[in-house]
């Protein structure tokens, strides 16, 4: 798997993702769309305030894994052929809930990205590929141990210039 370097915002509403040179061209992808192809080792994102969720993936077909969202599972699947929509499920309390019916649109790349999911807690999801009939595929299953980063701690520093010293509190 291959990590971005950095994500940086870059103006108000705009922002820059760099990862190691592997063998590009590169695919973006956002929502599971394709939303363009670059050949450099970044890609700059124009048109929201918070950073995107966006994929990218080399000419190896190697996922390269936006870490900046630590709290939500993120799952990837390819075009299954003869699908009409994918079916992704998560398992709660002991009870398969749908959480999205993407369509098949020919991308040839899919990717669900759950909701915020609880600390220190396993979490189950399953995707289908459905076709015309409403015939399913078998399911891809997925399970998730959330372990999120923490939060950075509420605290304040101030320097007193009396005693010349930074002072911290939380």
């Amino acid at each position: 798997m291959i990590y971005f370097d950095s994500i940086k915002q870059t103006g108000a509403m705009s922002w820059r993702f760099t990862w190691t040179a592997t063998t590009g061209p590169y695919k973006v992808y956002l929502d599971g769309e394709m939303i363009d192809e670059v050949t450099d080792a970044e890609y700059e994102y124009a048109g929201s305030v918070d950073a995107p969720d966006i994929e990218v993936v080399d000419a190896n077909e190697t996922t390269i894994y936006n870490v900046e969202y630590p709290a939500r599972a993120v799952i990837q699947w390819r075009t299954v052929t003869g699908a009409a929509y994918y079916l992704v499920q998560e398992n709660v309390s002991g009870t398969w809930t749908t959480r999205a019916r993407p369509k098949e649109n020919n991308s040839g790349y899919y990717k669900f990205t759950s909701r915020a999911l609880e600390d220190v807690t396993s979490h189950s999801f399953r995707v289908y590929a459905v076709d015309e009939y409403g015939n399913k595929s078998s399911a891809l299953s997925f399970t998730f141990f959330a372990v999120r980063v923490p939060s950075a701690p509420d605290v304040t520093i101030d320097y007193n210039e009396d005693t010349d010293q930074v002072e911290v509190s939380a």
